[in-house]
């Protein structure tokens, strides 16, 4: 009788455990735990639960648990599950306060190999949901929550500061991953943080002893509490040894930069961190005026990037800058140097420096062999940005007076019956939005006064086997706002 008993006490024991409903739904309700607590639950039964951080959503069956921050290393190790993966949610800030809830990391724990690492602050209070994964799984779980100590600049508010001409040597290997979420990425790699105060100098950072070994430096603008609100302003990607990036630290900013390692495990890295003056030409409002004969020379290697879109192209490499003043004569430039890259992008614009570059007169990714010509007219300034050439370049600058009928201002008259015959290896392009399509070849011009005639053009002979007609109506305004 007494081993029947104690079968019916464990079995109504097991019953109660498993159908009471959990009391740790909400986040307000969340269940506390602590360092050494192996922790036990099931979603099984409980009610599904609208989850929206800075970050992310899920709609989920949630369970809530809670720990208080003292400076170590939390780690939440999976012990087991009885469904494909155990989803772990993390997030600090005030439950009842949505717009001080922070996103800390989503991570997918499948076997006892994973593990979550979380970097705290003292007396931080952070938050754990946990559900069962995809596809509305239900069922038990069951993790250990343990501590070590803290690992030196883990969060961005232990930042290391770093100053011009240190040697950075860092570990990752117990690094926990700090992700807040921007509107970029989402990462949860392990990451330390690094900060430097703005001096107006290029900050080269250089990649020390790493071989078929990737990792990222995500730069911020301004402090830990609001550097997630937008993109990293920069992200310098490392990908073998003495790679070299850089970027300008603009005087009374403080920025913060994040790094991790991407797709590969990466105990140490190892850094040289050196600063320059920027190039006098690093920006458009400082281009270098070039005369006729005078040579484009420089090293983009420790310029800025003008970034974004700049009327020409969607443009993010470091460049500098040239300025030719217009004197009605064909300027050519050609390549007669170019350190490490086969090629280079030269954009130029028309008129001032303005953000827009609202008149792009040509973008041209242009091969050693290739030679770059523009009519610059008299009365106009044209601005040239030279890039991607990573490293030294140097162009030769020759003029020469442009074709008879190289504009749409010299056109030449022409008639029916005449035979019109030209050669446009010499010409200049418009380089310009003409009303039908954006056109960067060469070409010539002429005008028909309209004589109420039908206008037949065949084509006797080209040595490219094709040529494009382009026909307007009106006069030559800049955007030959008339196709027909």
């Amino acid at each position: 009788m007494r081993r029947t008993a104690l079968m019916i006490l464990v079995s109504l024991w097991t019953s109660i455990s498993f159908c009471q409903t959990p009391t740790n739904v909400t986040c307000d309700n969340a269940l506390e735990i602590a360092c050494g607590d192996l922790v036990s639950g099931t979603t099984d039964g409980v009610s599904s639960e609208f989850l929206s951080t800075n970050c992310f959503f899920v709609y989920d069956q949630i369970l809530w648990y809670k720990l208080v921050g003292d400076g170590s290393v939390n780690v939440l190790s999976y012990i087991s599950s009885n469904t494909s993966a155990i989803e772990i949610i993390i997030i600090s800030g005030d439950c009842d306060a949505e717009e001080a809830v922070n996103c800390r990391g989503q991570y997918y724990l499948y076997s006892t190999n994973d593990s979550i690492r979380i970097q705290t602050l003292p007396n931080e209070e952070i938050y754990i949901a946990i559900n069962q994964g995809c596809c509305e799984d239900v069922g038990e779980f069951e993790f250990m929550l343990d501590c070590e100590e803290e690992t030196n600049y883990d969060l961005c508010a232990n930042a290391k500061s770093i100053d011009c001409q240190d040697f950075i040597e860092i570990s990752l290997a117990s690094a926990s991953s700090e992700q807040y979420g921007n509107i970029c990425s989402q990462e949860n790699e392990p990451d330390i943080w690094l900060s430097i105060e703005g001096d107006d100098m290029i900050h080269v950072i250089q990649s020390v002893n790493h071989v078929n070994q990737y990792f990222e430096i995500d730069i911020y603008e301004g402090s830990c509490e609001d550097r997630f609100d937008n993109c990293p302003i920069d992200i310098l990607e490392f990908d073998f040894n003495d790679s070299i990036q850089t970027f300008l630290a603009s005087a009374g900013n403080n920025y913060l930069l994040r790094v991790m390692s991407r797709f590969n495990d990466i105990d140490t890295v190892q850094l040289n961190h050196f600063c320059m003056l920027p190039a006098t030409n690093d920006l458009c409002e400082n281009a270098e005026v070039v005369d006729c004969g005078q040579s484009l020379i420089g090293n983009t290697t420790f310029a800025t990037s003008s970034n974004g879109y700049n009327g020409c192209t969607f443009e993010d490499s470091n460049d500098v800058w040239f300025a030719i003043t217009g004197d009605d004569m064909v300027h050519e430039l050609f390549a007669d140097s170019i350190q490490n890259f086969s090629f280079n992008a030269i954009d130029i614009f028309e008129e001032d420096c303005s953000l827009e570059y609202t008149l792009c007169r040509t973008s041209i990714f242009n091969y050693i062999t290739k030679t770059v010509s523009l009519f610059a007219e008299a009365g106009k300034t044209y601005n040239i940005r030279v890039s991607d050439t990573d490293g030294y370049f140097e162009f030769s600058h020759s003029c020469r007076l442009p074709l008879v009928n190289d504009n749409c201002t010299d056109a030449i008259d022409i008639s029916c019956g005449q035979t019109i015959e030209g050669d446009t290896e010499l010409a200049t392009y418009t380089g310009i939005s003409n009303g039908c399509y954006s056109e960067s070849d060469n070409d010539l011009w002429y005008t028909i006064e309209g004589d109420d005639q039908l206008y037949n053009f065949t084509p006797d002979i080209s040595e490219q086997n094709g040529f494009w007609i382009e026909i307007y109506e009106e006069a030559c305004t800049k955007m030959y706002s008339i196709c027909n």
